[in-house]
């Protein structure tokens, strides 16, 4: 998860090029040129292509009480865009009483096992949602 955060990092700060995007305009700057080479597979000798510089990832960021959780948890991969990522991630999929009992697992790693293996169908109910918010912010967070 650590590199994975690491990469987003480097890849959006190597993205904006090192410039405030309020100071500088740069929805006008024309496309890099990329040199073509010329290889078996590729015989143009000369010329230039031109491809338009990827954006860098936008996660989407939220406030709420995972968030707040999340921040004050002692996990070393948290950060501000990761914690508001699951936030957002939670708005969606969780109901307000479902995110407090998932607060609740932040302080309490032991209480999720509890709640896993209970036969009670309310909790398998909770726990089918809680696993589908799991995956889904995986899968968007990264």
């Amino acid at each position: 998860m650590k590199q994975v955060i690491l990469l987003i990092v480097i890849t959006a700060l190597t993205g904006c090029g090192g410039v405030h995007k309020a100071r500088k305009d740069t929805s006008k700057r024309a496309p890099k040129p990329i040199p073509v080479v010329s290889t078996p597979s590729n015989p143009i000798t000369t010329g230039v292509a031109t491809v338009p510089a990827a954006a860098p990832v936008r996660l989407p960021f939220a406030n709420g009480p995972i968030n707040k959780a999340c921040m004050a948890s002692d996990r070393k991969a948290r950060s501000r865009s990761l914690c508001g990522c699951i936030q957002s991630v939670a708005d969606n999929t969780l109901s307000p009483a479902q995110q407090r009992v998932a607060i609740s697992f932040y302080n309490d790693p032991h209480k999720a096992q509890v709640m896993r293996q209970s036969d009670k169908a309310s909790n398998e109910a909770f726990w089918q949602d809680y696993k589908n918010y799991g995956e889904t912010a995986q899968r968007v967070c990264r």
